[in-house]
């Protein structure tokens, strides 16, 4: 009898082992985490390839660049936007919101329009977490932009063979210039699940294939000319682990093409060094509005470089001093002289063989 009972235990292990996860509330990003992202032009394995207790093979996937996503209180972005996201008694309030950085779009004619200060405003719940819409500076005039209805990213308890479904729709204008419409369908279903092998090692996942079919209509005022762009599909491959808040990959196919975007849990080399006793960096305040200060200490005399790099990876300011003498030490500085725009940065000090490095997030 006490054989038959250790077989079953084992059993009941082996199947355990091999059950799938639930991705639920507590799975979704907090306010304050950061994640740093790589991008793959080529995916590699077929992302369509699915099932129960299946593996997925990334782990040979190469980065061709690496940014950093990060997820900020609401309270803490433009408050023009804040009127919307914000509002207890709207239809729109948002829990977490994420800075974002996006190009200016091309000119036209005399005109360039530029957007800037970006940020994405989601709703997270018991139930679900859905985009609300985003804020963005356009041309110099701030503008929260909400979606008719929220786009669904996720349904709680998610499950193996979970679906779910949303069509989201926004519109914005800028007076004499252009006007712009998007409509986003979006069908969904947890169609796999198993172990997710990545170059960080390997994770027992969900995996969730959308498929969005994306309309674009516009109009531009100087020309006198509107028209609606062809539909747009794309397939999104999404692998979700426990207390990992965003997915660990996703692999976006379109047009013959997979790109894949998965975390990166090592630190990227020659950055985070262990740091000797003494030896500290900090930014505030973060965020930041206007001016803001670096404070170091250093635990012997050194030659010291301050540099901070935007989301992208570029340099975007540098201070070199040598024979900087052991103790701590402030470097005031203003964003609008020091920094390019709004936005997350890495601050970075190096002194002598040691590294250190901060994100800071500059708002309006």
């Amino acid at each position: 009898m006490k054989k038959y009972f250790i077989v079953i235990i084992l059993m009941i292990s082996v199947l355990t082992l091999k059950s799938q996860i639930t991705i639920d509330q507590n799975d979704m990003p907090n306010v304050n985490d950061t994640f740093r992202i790589a991008t793959a032009a080529n995916a590699g394995s077929d992302p369509s390839l699915t099932g129960t207790n299946y593996t997925w093979d990334y782990s040979a996937l190469t980065p061709a660049s690496e940014t950093v996503d990060t997820f900020v209180s609401v309270i803490s972005t433009p408050w023009t936007y804040q009127l919307v996201f914000n509002n207890p008694f709207g239809q729109n309030q948002a829990t977490i919101a994420r800075p974002q950085s996006i190009p200016s779009l091309p000119s036209l004619g005399t005109m360039q329009i530029s957007i800037t200060n970006e940020y994405d405003y989601f709703k997270e719940s018991s139930t679900e977490f859905k985009k609300e819409g985003f804020g963005a500076t356009i041309n110099s005039v701030p503008m929260p932009i909400t979606y008719n209805a929220p786009e669904l990213y996720y349904k709680f308890p998610m499950q193996y063979q979970t679906t779910y479904s949303s069509i989201s729709a926004y519109s914005l204008s800028i007076p004499n210039l252009i006007y712009f419409g998007e409509s986003i369908n979006k069908s969904s279903i947890v169609d796999g699940w198993g172990t997710l092998k990545l170059p960080g090692g390997d994770f027992s996942v969900l995996r969730v294939k959308s498929t969005i079919i994306t309309n674009d209509s516009v109009y531009i005022d100087s020309l006198s000319f509107g028209m609606s762009l062809p539909p747009r599909t794309t397939t999104q491959y999404e692998w979700m682990a426990k207390l990992k808040g965003i997915p660990l990959l996703q692999v976006n196919s379109s047009n013959l093409t997979n790109t894949a975007y998965y975390r990166v849990f090592q630190q990227p080399q020659g950055i985070v060094q262990d740091k000797p006793v003494d030896f500290s960096l900090s930014v505030y305040p973060s965020p930041a509005r206007n001016n803001f200060s670096i404070e170091y200490t250093l635990a012997s005399l050194s030659d010291v470089n301050l540099e901070i790099f935007d989301a992208s990876g570029r340099r975007v300011y540098s201070n070199q001093e040598i024979n900087i003498p052991a103790g701590k030490h402030f470097l005031p500085l203003d964003k609008k002289t020091a920094l390019p725009g709004n936005g997350l940065y890495l601050v970075k000090l190096s002194a002598g063989d040691h590294i250190l490095v901060k994100r800071m997030l500059v708002v309006e």
